[in-house]
């Protein structure tokens, strides 16, 4: 999936929002790949960056409350 598909899907979509996570120990997936996303979209993306997390950041609280916000 490219950042040019992700952008013309949220068009389809106007009341969604992207949130995007990272741990910052993760070297998997570094967190300059969320930043460059944010970067583009500007206030549809919510990005958030967990200072003690790995590539396990999915076990994070914050983002199962997000996921009960919408």
């Amino acid at each position: 999936l490219s950042l040019e598909d992700l952008e013309h899907g949220l068009e389809q979509y106007p009341k969604l929002d992207l949130y995007l996570y990272s741990g910052e120990l993760d070297t998997f997936s570094p967190r300059e790949g969320c930043t460059e996303v944010v970067s583009r979209l500007g206030a549809r993306a919510h990005y958030t960056n967990f200072l003690n997390s790995g590539h396990d950041w999915l076990y994070e609280k914050q983002i199962w409350n997000d996921f009960k916000k919408e």
